[in-house]
């Protein structure tokens, strides 16, 4: 999760990333990005999002269908679940299921 903020905070166009309050609010997240500037600073997913800028919000695996619709919903018609996410090294399973609005998303998501 934390390689996707510092990814999307490198960005020519920062790209704001959306965690669920639990993550957003973790230590491990809190101490791996504190060195990002607040408008890069990893923001909590409260279920809406404001305006039609690039976006990422980051959901657990184990996310419910109804979660997903509402994340989906919020990004509009330009948004869509990112194929490619992160995965488990030994296995190939994902780690965390990312969803993504605008060119300078998908890009964060091509990164290294």
């Amino acid at each position: 999760m934390t390689q996707i903020v510092r990814n999307a905070a490198t960005q020519p166009q920062p790209v704001p990333v959306y965690l669920p309050r639990e993550w957003a609010l973790s230590d491990t997240v809190r101490f791996l990005t504190a060195d990002l500037a607040p408008a890069q600073q990893v923001r909590i997913w409260r279920g809406s999002l404001v305006g039609d800028d690039d976006v990422l919000v980051v959901l657990p695996v184990s996310a419910d269908a109804t979660t997903v619709a509402v994340v989906l919903n919020a990004l509009g018609s330009a948004g869509r679940e990112v194929e490619s996410s992160p995965t488990i090294p030994t296995g190939g399973e994902p780690l965390v299921r990312v969803f993504a609005r605008g060119a300078a998303a998908l890009a964060v998501m091509r990164s290294p």
